[in-house]
């Protein structure tokens, strides 16, 4: 609601002829500038309580880009923030569309606004939505840009053409103005940020917000200033700062959290996701190896248009997986191959027996630290046992519907290029060979010597089409005895090439058969393992929880029945059973049970 004495910042505005010569942009730049003249007056001579601009300023970059940037918006509105630069100091913009028809975007102007939206919360860790203004036609509206959609609010006409009597014109001008300098001037945390920023925005804390009685879990986030010692966190510089303004995001950073190098991670997750931090409590409550130290994670906002902002500060565990193999390449490769796919097999594993299926195994997923791997980012992971104690526990801390959450679990999240021919042919059946897969492709991206050829040819393996047809052509060429240079992999280590013959067996061969097309033809096609073949890349340990799985993943066709699932045994002897597992997914198999071909 405006407040006529918040809003009644100048007198009406007059214009002559020469105003309709200039470009709308123009018009609007020196309208603005006409505005802010009559704040500053009277707020110089205390004739009203009206807000001043504070900490923004404006300026036209119809022909200069913003610093460091390509973007060149008509009128950009600034924070006024020492030693904040281009994008990470813009409060919004103001962008001009001589439009005849204000009653429609298009497409193409909406795609415009959402860049300009996207640059500037890939800057700003702290924003929650982006505001846009954007005079359309003779039309001024604010488009607001959230992660599930944007809105867009028409606070009226700013120009005219000749004819109407001009005194109701203006006074119609006078209206607008009204309405786009309140909303100019409202304080950052009411008007598109989680928090004040009226100092730079390179230390944040988070704690409870006492002010929020829905959940013990949402908390409270604000800019720290240089008197603040412990608790903080001090960003230093984004990860991948670019991503698509709709939709989950997680924005990642790089911070110091109490002096140690860490990683803060900022999700826009939908309510019907389980919490990442949640994940990561089970994992450690179940003593999985192989994931990241977990400093401080928390909700800051528990619900805004269907999503939520989580936030999660986690050990710094180092480079993604293939850029460390590239780094170390002179190095004894099968060696550190083994090592890595071990480590990473005994963290799925694990995870895996304590009812817990990462789903998104990619390069960017593995990171690696001194010859150490850790799988990060088990944002999409799927619990499949969330009827224990310690689960209830964790879902009240973190206040979500465990059913919920597996009633509206999507099957077919994860990196395509990375998935497995199963799932690249739409079954809903996962379980953990998928994830076994997703690395073993993950492994042969790493050593492909597209990473270190100079044409950077990137094999027909790794170029992803559509889903169908890139699980035929996988499959295809995995049936091939030249598999291995197909996927970009040339090596003189024969090591290295034991190493993923034999991924290759565990995966898609039974006995003398290869299976890679039936996995991706049949739906209901069940793929039983022999372990002894995992021993090429797994340790002892992970073989020993492999052969003795108390679980496997549930059907993911029927969720919302997933509980406790246990496998039947069969009364075959142990010795005859001792190196084989159904681990694909489908409940309620034996153990023993031998597909035929």
């Amino acid at each position: 609601m405006v407040h006529p004495r918040e809003a009644a910042a100048y007198s009406s505005i007059m214009m002559d002829e020469s105003n309709y010569k200039m470009s709308l942009a123009q018009y609007a730049h020196a309208l603005i500038k006409l505005m802010i003249e009559a704040v500053n007056q009277k707020v110089k001579t205390k004739s009203s309580s009206v807000r001043n601009m504070g900490t923004t300023y404006v300026e036209d970059h119809q022909n200069s880009a913003i610093d460091g940037t390509t973007h060149r918006p008509d009128l950009v509105f600034f924070y006024k923030v020492p030693n904040r630069m281009g994008m990470k100091s813009v409060s919004t913009v103001l962008v001009v569309d001589a439009d005849v028809t204000p009653t429609i975007i298009t497409s193409k102007s909406l795609g415009r606004l959402a860049d300009y939206a996207s640059a500037i919360w890939a800057c700003q860790p702290t924003r929650k939505f982006v505001p846009v203004f954007y005079i359309h036609g003779t039309h001024l509206l604010v488009v607001a840009f959230y992660r599930y959609a944007f809105v867009s609010v028409d606070l009226g006409e700013i120009c005219y053409t000749k004819g109407p009597n001009v005194n109701d014109v203006l006074s119609i001008i006078h209206s607008t103005l009204r309405l786009f300098w309140f909303l100019l001037t409202l304080p950052a945390q009411d008007f598109g940020h989680i928090c004040n920023i009226d100092v730079e925005v390179s230390k944040l804390q988070f704690f409870p917000d006492n002010s929020k009685s829905v959940s013990s879990s949402v908390l409270k986030c604000v800019c720290a200033n240089d008197s603040v010692t412990d608790n903080f966190v001090e960003i230093d510089e984004p990860i991948h700062p670019r991503l698509s303004i709709y939709g989950p995001a997680a924005y990642l950073y790089k911070v110091r959290f109490n002096g140690k190098k860490a990683i803060l991670k900022l999700t826009w997750a939908r309510m019907s996701q389980m919490p990442e931090g949640a994940v990561y409590d089970l994992l450690h409550c179940r003593g999985v190896p192989g994931v990241p130290k977990v400093y401080d994670s928390g909700i800051i906002i528990s619900d805004l248009r269907e999503f939520r902002l989580e936030y999660l500060i986690i050990e710094d565990c180092g480079q993604r997986i293939t850029d460390y193999v590239d780094n170390h390449r002179e190095r004894d490769t099968s060696q550190i191959a083994r090592g890595l796919t071990a480590q990473v097999c005994e963290c799925l594993v694990s995870a895996y027996s304590n009812g817990i299926l990462h789903r998104d195994i990619s390069p960017g997923n593995i990171a690696v630290c001194n010859g150490v791997a850790k799988v990060i980012d088990w944002g999409y992971a799927l619990i499949f046992d969330l009827e224990s104690s310690e689960s209830k526990e964790i879902a009240n801390r973190w206040n979500f519907d465990p059913f919920v959450v597996i009633k509206e679990d999507d099957p077919f999240v994860g990196t395509d290029l990375y998935m497995s021919i199963n799932l690249l042919s739409r079954s809903k059946k996962r379980g953990l060979l998928d994830d076994i897969e997703s690395l073993f492709y993950v492994m042969l991206d790493a050593y492909s010597t597209r990473r270190t050829s100079s044409d950077k040819q990137i094999p027909y393996c790794f170029q992803f089409y559509n889903p169908k047809n890139f699980a035929a052509s996988r499959a295809a060429i995995l049936s091939l005895d030249t598999w291995l240079s197909d996927f970009g992999v040339e090596t003189n280590s024969s090591d290295l090439r034991r190493l993923f013959d034999k991924m290759h067996t565990f995966l898609f061969k039974q006995g003398n058969n290869f299976i890679g097309l039936r996995l991706m033809r049949n739906d209901g096609f069940e793929r039983a393992i022999d372990i002894k073949v995992a021993k090429e890349f797994m340790n002892k340990k992970t073989r020993k929880i492999l052969r003795n799985l108390p679980r496997f993943a549930a059907d993911d066709i029927l969720p919302s029945t997933v509980t406790d699932v246990t496998m039947e045994v069969s009364n075959t002897p142990r010795k005859s059973r001792k190196n084989k597992a159904d681990i694909s997914g489908n409940s309620k198999k034996r153990l023993s049970k031998k597909t035929k071909h």
